[in-house]
């Protein structure tokens, strides 16, 4: 079974914070959690040379224990303290060199985790990412302060991406927000993003081509609410001191899915890039990421930016490895003249 990056048995329950009751409503920035309902749950990722981890969890009253190991060797035994109320937790271990996979197995039911982060140690980019179906900026606002500002501190990332605006359109066109409640809860979420991570830069990014049908079997037509969803969008993202990337607009403005659609680019939906398309427009945003990057004049003096340390929040501890401490191209190419016709 699929579980984000990895692969896990049958039992893990996912919640996440767009389900109209979740079971479990402790939402770290990611919005989404995995939680364990037997003992012998277990999620297996690939390593392919990774060395660090970060692992983010959810300690409870009712929480299980859990192991991690690398290629059937146990690095850790982590056992939580119960608490009253719900925290957040961050494990930080090394892999072994070498390692192909990593396990972890719960003990019992109740093992909640936000997710893994998994890097190497040689030079070159980290990029994560996160988005939940039917989320927008209400729903990543609906997250606790603090949780939300010390999890996404914790990555100290140096660029903070924010693409949201899809589900914006779809309220603005059902009549379930005015564009004053949208404009209010992306500013807000702007500065809960500069706040967790003052030091990063902040690219703020438009949504797709969204579109409905004029009629059976009719052209694809662009919903109208998605102009003044982007149009909003700008212009917080210049009062918040944001880049913005408006892909809209890059990826052909109005009537650029009815394009992508006919080239198999997009999911019956009409709203979710498939793969290719999805490679379609993350090498727009590379491009112009690029792009910016070569044209900007070199600083006159050389910007040294120091990491910050985050406290790993551990429980229970327990290590029995010595090793482990806390601590296609051509067819895009032709794609792209494809959707230029």
């Amino acid at each position: 079974r699929r579980v984000r990056t990895g692969r896990g048995t049958e039992g893990w329950t996912i919640h996440t914070f767009a389900q109209s009751k979740p079971q479990r409503n402790a939402f770290g920035f990611a919005g989404s959690m995995h939680e364990s309902t037997r003992a012998g749950d277990s999620i297996r990722w690939q390593l392919r040379g990774a060395r660090s981890a970060q692992l983010y969890w959810l300690d409870h009253k009712d929480a299980s224990g859990f192991s991690i190991e690398a290629d059937g060797v146990k690095l850790a035994q982590v056992e939580p303290e119960r608490p009253a109320e719900e925290e957040d937790r961050i494990f930080d271990f090394e892999v072994p060199p070498g390692s192909k996979n990593l396990v972890l197995r719960a003990e019992g039911k109740g093992v909640v985790l936000y997710g893994l982060s998994l890097s190497n140690d040689r030079p070159g980019v980290v990029f994560d990412t996160i988005g939940v179906p039917a989320s927008d900026a209400k729903l990543y606002m609906s997250i606790d302060e603090k949780r939300f500002d010390r999890q996404l501190s914790s990555r100290d990332p140096a660029m903070v991406i924010v693409m949201v605006g899809g589900n914006e359109t779809r309220s603005l066109a059902f009549k379930k927000a005015t564009p004053e409640q949208v404009r209010e809860q992306y500013s807000n979420l702007l500065d809960r993003v500069k706040n967790a991570a003052p030091s990063a830069s902040c690219l703020a990014i438009s949504p797709i081509d969204a579109a409905k049908a004029t009629a059976a079997g009719a052209e694809l037509a662009t919903r109208p609410e998605l102009l003044k969803v982007v149009a909003i969008e700008k212009e917080v993202a210049a009062e918040k001191d944001c880049a913005y990337f408006d892909l809209f607009t890059a990826m052909g403005g109005k009537g650029s899915l009815q394009r992508y659609h006919r080239k198999g680019l997009v999911n019956a939906d009409l709203v979710h890039p498939k793969g290719k398309g999805g490679d379609v427009l993350g090498t727009l945003i590379a491009d112009a990421l690029m792009a910016s990057y070569i044209n900007t004049p070199k600083p006159a003096k050389k910007i040294v930016r120091k990491k910050r340390l985050v406290r790993p929040l551990l429980a229970g501890l327990e290590s029995s490895a010595k090793d482990v401490r806390a601590k296609p191209e051509d067819q895009l190419s032709s794609l792209f003249k494809a959707l230029a016709r």
